[in-house]
């Protein structure tokens, strides 16, 4: 903005000063005198005057409360630290005579268990567990009916061949048909909510107190794959279930009161598919948010100011997400073309980012008046002068070029002025 200005201001005065010298050049040196001279210093020095005046900027620095740290007195423990009574040496003991290093050597390295005899009191003990084929059974579909919802495929896998080696008797065909029924179960209390998965472990639990044929577990009874599958495709839909259920902050779901000295606003960006494009879009809107909040609280109005932005106001780069942003936060939601993110941004403007917006914004304003002063200025001095060469023009050729003149030299203006506008 500001080199248009200087540009013009420089044509204007080199205009004039060409007119005055030709107009000092083609007067008869009977007539001369000194004051077109001084006439001529004088729009000089008024231009600037004049470019100086509105191009003076008013910075309003405010001044953060410095903060008071009053040191605190430091307190000293004034209790005796009680000495350590010394510890006497233990004396070495001494050598036992008759004792070979290599029957010293056995005794150092010698078990300090007897595995012998732990092995004769373990065969001794009572034996702990279920004994009987209905309780090895009864076994084998807790295990399954408790550990197949919530299990990997290598764990199912792992747990059925644990159940396998538990029951080791032949299997009936009602014994698989009950036992493909509880396998069923297990995997509808993994898809149910909790509620239903806790109903379903009950009854499970009931059915086992009732009692059971004894059944045993064969490929064909439970079709539960022991392969460990790639797990990526499973994995994504866990997170983005896991990121929707996480609480959002209380700022996105109840908006900030416009009240004090602190406002705050929220800047919500449309859904993308990814965060880059969703801050991208917020960046924009946030920008757009601080050229409103300048413009109200300054209370100017310029005419450009639709196609102003921050840079205009010298404040461009990182200024919304460096001094205004404050928070950010990232939704993440199914749709009908598939996952879709959308960003939430809180802005807060404080009294000192509402002053440097407010002096930002009239200094811009008085620019914007600067540049429209100069370009109507160049205008009036442009039709002058050129009249005035029409003029001179006419009267050194006597009249022979004056309708060409005063017909194409018009257009021309016209001309000119027109792309100047549309431009």
């Amino acid at each position: 903005m500001m080199p248009v200005v200087w540009v013009n201001l420089v044509a204007i005065i080199l205009l004039a000063f060409a007119v005055g010298l030709m107009s000092r050049l083609l007067r008869p040196r009977s007539h001369s005198s000194p004051v077109g001279w001084f006439f001529l210093l004088g729009i000089l020095l008024f231009g600037l005057v004049f470019f100086g005046f509105f191009t003076v900027r008013v910075e309003r620095h405010v001044q953060a409360p410095v903060e008071i740290v009053t040191p605190m007195p430091q307190i000293f423990d004034a209790e005796p630290i009680a000495a350590l009574s010394p510890v006497a040496p233990v004396p070495p003991q001494p050598i036992m005579a008759g004792e070979s290093i290599e029957e010293m050597w056995k005794k150092l390295t010698a078990p300090r268990i007897n595995l012998e005899e732990a092995v004769e009191t373990a065969s001794d003990s009572p034996r702990v567990g279920p004994s009987s084929p209905q309780e090895l059974t009864e076994a084998a579909k807790v295990i399954l009916s408790a550990s197949l919802p919530g299990a990997d495929p290598f764990t199912q896998g792992w747990l059925v061949n644990a159940a396998k080696s538990i029951l080791g008797m032949p299997v009936s065909e009602q014994d698989q048909v009950e036992l493909r029924q509880a396998a069923t179960e297990a995997r509808a209390m993994h898809e149910h909510s909790i509620g239903a998965a806790g109903e379903s472990a009950t009854s499970a639990s009931m059915q086992s107190e009732n009692g059971a044929a004894p059944v045993a577990l064969s490929t064909e009874a439970l079709s539960v794959s022991t392969v460990v599958e790639p797990r990526v495709d499973r994995i994504q839909p866990v997170i983005t279930e896991e990121i929707a259920a996480l609480p959002k902050p209380d700022w996105v779901v109840n908006p900030p009161k416009q009240i004090g000295n602190v406002r705050k606003f929220v800047v919500t960006s449309d859904p993308y598919l990814t965060a880059d494009e969703c801050r991208q879009d917020a960046d924009n809107k946030m920008q757009s948010l601080a050229l409103a909040r300048a413009a109200e609280l300054s209370g100017v109005e310029m005419r450009r100011w639709g196609a102003a932005s921050l840079a205009d106001l010298g404040l461009g780069g990182d200024y919304v997400r460096r001094e205004l942003c404050t928070d950010e936060y990232v939704d993440v939601f199914d749709s009908s073309v598939g996952q879709m993110r959308k960003t939430y941004s809180l802005l807060e403007f404080n009294e000192a980012q509402d002053a440097l917006l407010v002096d930002r914004a009239r200094s811009y304003s008085r620019q914007e008046g600067l540049l429209g002063v100069a370009l109507i200025g160049s205008g009036v001095l442009g039709s002058v002068a050129t009249l005035f060469g029409l003029l001179k023009i006419d009267t050194w050729t006597r009249g022979y070029y004056t309708k060409r003149l005063f017909l194409g030299v018009p257009a021309a203006i016209i001309t000119v002025l027109t792309m100047l506008f549309l431009s």
